[in-house]
């Protein structure tokens, strides 16, 4: 994403919670980064990452969480 907007940086690294429910467990808390970025439409290669970034940190948590 910084290759193609340097404002993008803003957003990176991923800021991410995680915390131990009350009654036991684990919540993992994040907010997409393609959701914090002024993407320009015009801009598909700045969606592009920030799209990718999402589906990497969702496979993250898929891999951590997942049973």
């Amino acid at each position: 994403m910084l290759r193609e907007d340097l404002s993008a940086g803003l957003f990176v690294p991923v800021e991410v919670l995680l915390t131990d429910s009350p009654g036991g467990g684990t919540t993992f808390s994040y907010v997409e980064p393609s959701s914090l970025i002024d993407i320009d439409p015009n801009n598909t290669a700045v969606r592009a990452a920030a799209k990718l970034l999402d589906a990497k940190i969702s496979a993250l948590v898929g891999a951590l969480f997942d049973d």
